[in-house]
């Protein structure tokens, strides 16, 4: 499971003119607000050897994330791991391993917690956030803004990071302040 998957190079059954089409069908899938996902699975299936070779000849990333968009999205991400490296079921897979290390509720201190209850629309779109400390709503954020406050809650309170998270919290600290 380690590597990066850079070792597939050939490109079976599909030349250039056949990858710029299914890219517009990538294209045009994207822009719709609720895209085929049938047929998204088979253009990125049918151009993914294609893609492989454009990343091993040092193809920029935004150069194919533009040209094959899903990849913009964390689905889209976490279906290339596995046509990498053959990963079903990653997203739930995280979810188990990470839940135990996550805050209890009452934690006292200040946590991000998403509104979203389902993971994939919470990560595809600007995600609604509450910030708590000390058991209580602190205030509403959306993305990076409710670990931004998050982090500022520490100093505005005088708290103490939590020792599991002091190195990364401080790591943190000295990189930004």
């Amino acid at each position: 499971m380690e590597g990066n998957g850079y070792d597939i190079i050939s490109v079976s059954g599909e030349d250039e003119s056949s990858i710029d089409a299914h890219t517009q069908v990538l294209k045009r899938q994207y822009l719709k607000a609720q895209p085929d996902s049938c047929i998204v699975t088979n253009a990125m299936t049918k151009t993914f050897q294609w893609r492989r070779k454009e990343v091993a000849e040092g193809v920029r990333a935004d150069a194919i994330a533009n040209k094959y968009p899903f990849l913009k999205t964390p689905a889209g991400l976490s279906e290339e791991m596995n046509r990498i490296h053959n990963i079903e079921n990653l997203q739930p897979r995280f979810r188990e391993e990470f839940l135990p290390i996550l805050p209890k509720p009452g934690t006292p201190y200040p946590t991000t917690q998403l509104t979203h209850t389902d993971w994939k629309s919470a990560f595809t779109r600007r995600g609604p956030s509450v910030v708590k400390t000390d058991g209580f709503e602190l205030c509403r954020a959306s993305d990076l803004e409710g670990v931004i406050a998050a982090f500022c809650a520490y100093f505005v309170f005088n708290m103490a990071y939590p020792p599991n998270r002091k190195n990364t919290l401080t790591f943190v600290q000295r990189c930004i302040l």
